[in-house]
Protein backbone atom coordinates (compact mmCIF):
# COMPACT_ATOMS: atom_id res chain seq x y z
CA UNK A 1 0.00 0.00 0.00
CA UNK A 2 1.29 3.41 -0.90
CA UNK A 3 1.74 5.71 1.28
CA UNK A 4 0.58 9.08 0.57
CA UNK A 5 2.28 11.03 3.06
CA UNK A 6 5.53 9.88 2.11
CA UNK A 7 4.66 10.66 -1.57
CA UNK A 8 3.84 14.11 -0.62
CA UNK A 9 6.83 14.73 1.66
CA UNK A 10 9.07 13.42 -1.72
CA UNK A 11 6.98 16.18 -3.92
CA UNK A 12 7.49 18.68 -1.36
CA UNK A 13 11.52 18.19 -1.17
CA UNK A 14 11.74 18.11 -4.94
CA UNK A 15 10.18 21.18 -5.03
CA UNK A 16 12.40 22.59 -2.25
CA UNK A 17 15.65 21.29 -3.86
CA UNK A 18 14.42 22.64 -7.61
CA UNK A 19 13.55 26.45 -6.48
CA UNK A 20 17.18 27.10 -4.74
CA UNK A 21 18.55 25.86 -8.29
CA UNK A 22 16.79 27.82 -10.24
CA UNK A 23 17.17 31.00 -8.42
CA UNK A 24 20.89 30.56 -7.18
CA UNK A 25 22.40 30.89 -10.95
CA UNK A 26 25.39 28.99 -9.78
CA UNK A 27 26.45 27.80 -13.14
CA UNK A 28 27.38 31.95 -14.20
CA UNK A 29 29.87 32.86 -11.79
CA UNK A 30 33.67 32.43 -12.16
CA UNK A 31 35.59 30.24 -9.84
CA UNK A 32 37.92 33.27 -8.65
CA UNK A 33 34.86 34.84 -7.06
CA UNK A 34 34.54 34.81 -3.53
CA UNK A 35 30.57 34.35 -4.33
CA UNK A 36 31.51 30.98 -5.94
CA UNK A 37 32.23 29.56 -2.92
CA UNK A 38 28.91 30.56 -0.52
CA UNK A 39 26.88 29.53 -3.76
CA UNK A 40 28.64 26.25 -4.14
CA UNK A 41 27.19 25.16 -0.56
CA UNK A 42 23.79 26.34 -1.67
CA UNK A 43 23.98 24.55 -4.35
CA UNK A 44 25.06 21.27 -2.74
CA UNK A 45 22.53 21.40 -0.09
CA UNK A 46 19.60 22.34 -2.86
CA UNK A 47 21.41 18.69 -4.46
CA UNK A 48 20.96 16.99 -1.65
CA UNK A 49 17.22 18.17 -0.66
CA UNK A 50 16.00 17.29 -4.40
CA UNK A 51 17.79 13.84 -4.50
CA UNK A 52 16.26 12.72 -0.85
CA UNK A 53 13.17 13.63 -2.48
CA UNK A 54 13.56 11.64 -5.99
CA UNK A 55 14.67 8.89 -3.13
CA UNK A 56 11.32 8.84 -1.56
CA UNK A 57 9.08 9.48 -4.72
CA UNK A 58 11.02 6.56 -6.57
CA UNK A 59 10.41 4.08 -2.77
CA UNK A 60 6.93 4.87 -2.99
CA UNK A 61 6.57 4.29 -7.08
CA UNK A 62 8.26 0.92 -6.76
CA UNK A 63 6.12 0.11 -4.02
CA UNK A 64 3.14 1.09 -5.87
CA UNK A 65 4.18 -1.11 -9.01
CA UNK A 66 5.38 -4.26 -7.22
CA UNK A 67 2.11 -4.64 -5.70
CA UNK A 68 0.27 -4.66 -8.92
Amino acid sequence: MINYKFLLIGVVFIIAGIIPIVRNKFYRLKEKDMLWATSLGSFLSAIVVLLFGLAVLIYEISKLLSNK
